[in-house]
């Protein structure tokens, strides 16, 4: 993270030496020795998981990072054991072991000449203090900001009064699960100071249908929650009458070429999404299954986390002209493979196996199926599904010249298979990505190209769900908001089960004025996928701001842009809210941090790229912004 000088939302970490005190007593020189060991060797680790050490305060230590993830994947992996040995006793020397605690907050910080204050530190601190010798403490906000399938174990410790600040502090203590290692570093994603700059164009693509890259996520599930409003009444119903809930991991390649990993993925994907169009069934979304690949396989706990019962997982064998299929339904309350099959037979009769094990889940549940549930379109050509599972791998890569390359493999696709609908939809959805990602040099002719291949995929097969998906967002970007409606509408009847459809329809709602419609569509959409991205925060936090709710509203904008710092139109819809709120320090600051971002920012181009449909709803935000210090050009 390169330096700032300024406030900042960050996560800070806070860590000090236990009874440094009389550890000093016992011989001075020796504990200063091994307690700057420890902090320098702790500082190497805080920097592998992509923190910044910003002071050492003679026995405390103090860092700032980006997610609260790696602030604890770095705490757990230091007390987990990477204590340098020089920390063991020496020979008749006294017993001097420096042990860290550890606290994690996420809080406004001020950073100048390296040095780090402000309420973020002090918090920090506060629950550092409360740690055991060896343990780590962290605040419940920025706990939430974690994904799920970090193996971390959290031990409530309830509301503590901590000094200097009035509201009680939600606590958590958090360690490895049982058996668990501490997650590797990543690649870093840089910061929000050290990303290039947007251009205009890209900017006000991105805050013109953000839900896009949604898109590629796939079909989606359930979780045993329930629902509010009465568009949930079916989803509910469904718990009542206990309604069987599934997930279906990622297949594994057993293939010799790693590169048939994208045929084992695709007949995973299709498989949650033949199940998804099955009223009798609740399906996990594939990108919350598919966030198990390559761990071992813990079904109690991979059906707890997703909220199913049963898991349905496998391998693929594919050789020359032949494929091998092995298939495993298993209950996890008893632990029981409820089945399990093997199919080998000619590649051209994959669409046979997937049939056959859909068939099999459907009689092993006891689902009653309805008219309608098994349709299905396959291809005549198997080179065309072949075709369409590469580009929907190199599509969901998501930048411009594989969105080109994708098209291009749906074409191939659709000309080894003219009357396949699927090809033609997936033509039409890079069009639309191209189009309100702004990646078109000529706006209206994708437009046009794209509304072609939504007819042709809708003219083959009318319950397309992609090609309603596509024609969705191309009538959004047109500003056509009642037939954007219609087209959402109709994806998320067609397939009960798809998350990131109800997402994009939340989308839809909010912009063209339907608020509460709009936030019950989006907690739909989460209550679907477990794993849920940032876009689905921010998706909900727009409706929150436009009924007015905005502390709840910034609440989930914080944990947007901490998931992703370059996350611009968060932002921007942040300092809104908190010049709503009267937070104008606040607003200021989150203002020239999306400023760093936005090439060009201005009230007046704010005002006139917004794509709301209401002009109540332009002035909330355009005043927000206004509070917060933008100006007609530029702060």
């Amino acid at each position: 993270m390169e330096e700032l000088a300024g406030r900042k939302l960050a996560v800070i970490l806070h860590a000090d030496i236990v009874g440094s005190t009389n550890l000093v007593q016992q011989n001075e020189t020796l504990a200063h020795t091994r307690i700057q060991g420890v902090f320098k060797n702790f500082s190497a680790t805080i920097s592998r998981y992509g923190g910044i050490t910003r002071e050492l305060r003679g026995d405390a230590l103090v860092a700032e990072f980006d997610r609260a993830s790696d602030a604890v994947c770095a705490s757990l992996d230091y007390q987990a054991g990477s204590a340098p040995d020089s920390s063991q006793p020496e020979e008749n020397s006294p017993d001097i072991r420096p042990q860290l605690r550890i606290g994690i907050a996420l809080g406004e910080v001020v950073i100048a000449d390296n040095t780090i204050t402000g309420a973020g530190v002090v918090l920090a601190q506060r629950l550092e203090q409360l740690a055991q010798p060896g343990g780590v403490c962290i605040q419940a906000a920025a706990s939430e900001t974690i994904p799920r399938r970090m193996p971390f174990h959290f031990e409530n410790l309830g509301e503590r009064q901590v000094k200097g600040f009035d509201e009680p502090v939600r606590v958590f203590s958090i360690s490895l699960d049982s058996g668990e290692a501490v997650p590797p570093p990543e690649n870093r994603v840089k910061s929000i100071t050290d990303s290039s700059r947007y251009s205009r164009s890209v900017r006000t693509a991105i805050g013109l249908t953000l839900l896009m890259i949604v898109c590629l996520s796939g079909y989606a599930g359930f979780r045993y929650w329930a629902l509010q409003g009465n568009d949930a009444a079916d989803v509910i119903e469904a718990i009542e009458t206990g309604l069987p809930s599934i997930a279906v991991l990622p297949f594994d390649n057993l293939s010799q070429d790693p590169e048939q990993n994208y045929f084992a993925d695709g007949l995973a994907d299709d498989l949650i999404t033949d199940l998804s169009k099955i009223s009798g069934l609740i399906v996990t979304a594939r990108n919350s299954s598919f966030s198990y690949r390559d761990q071992e396989l813990d079904i109690a706990k991979i059906a707890v986390e997703l909220g199913v019962r049963y898991l349905l997982n496998g391998s693929v064998r594919r050789s020359d002209l032949k494929i091998r299929i092995n298939a495993r339904l298993v209950d996890t309350v008893t632990g029981n493979h409820i089945w399990s099959e093997r199919y080998d037979q000619d590649l051209v009769n994959v669409f046979d196996i997937q049939d056959q094990v859909t068939r099999k889940i459907v009689a092993a549940l006891k689902v009653n199926l309805k008219p309608g549930d098994e349709k299905k379109n396959n291809p005549k050509s198997f080179d065309a599904y072949d075709m369409l599972l590469r580009a929907l791998e190199v599509q969901a890569r998501f930048t411009p010249q594989d969105n080109a390359e994708g098209r291009e493999l749906f074409k191939n696709a659709a000309l080894l298979d003219p009357e396949y609908a699927r090809a033609h939809a997936g033509v039409a959805l890079t069009h639309a990505i191209d189009i309100n990602m702004n990646w078109t040099s000529d706006r209206a002719r994708s437009i046009e190209l794209g509304l072609l291949a939504v007819n042709k995929a809708l003219e083959l097969n009318d319950d397309a769900p992609r090609a309603y998906f596509a024609k969705g967002a191309i009538l959004l970007a047109q500003r056509k908001y009642d037939e954007s409606l219609a087209a959402m509408r109709h994806v998320v009847e067609l397939v009960p089960n798809y998350a990131d459809g109800y997402a994009q329809f939340a989308f839809v709602l909010v912009n063209s004025g339907q608020h509460e419609e709009g936030l019950q569509a989006i907690q739909r959409a989460r209550r679907l996928n477990p794993h849920f991205s940032q876009l689905y925060l921010y998706v909900e936090s727009m409706a929150l701001f436009h009924l007015e709710r905005y502390e709840e509203a910034a609440a989930l904008l914080i944990a947007a842009v901490e998931r992703n710092p370059a996350f611009d139109r968060a932002q921007l819809l942040l300092a809104s809210a908190y010049g709503h709120m009267g937070k104008l320090e606040e607003a200021e600051w989150i203002l020239q941090e999306a400023a760093l971002l936005s090439a060009n920012l201005s009230l007046d181009d704010e005002e006139s790229d917004s794509i709301l449909s209401r002009e109540r709803d332009r002035e909330r935000y355009i005043e927000g912004l206004r509070l917060a210090g933008l100006g007609s050009q530029g702060i």
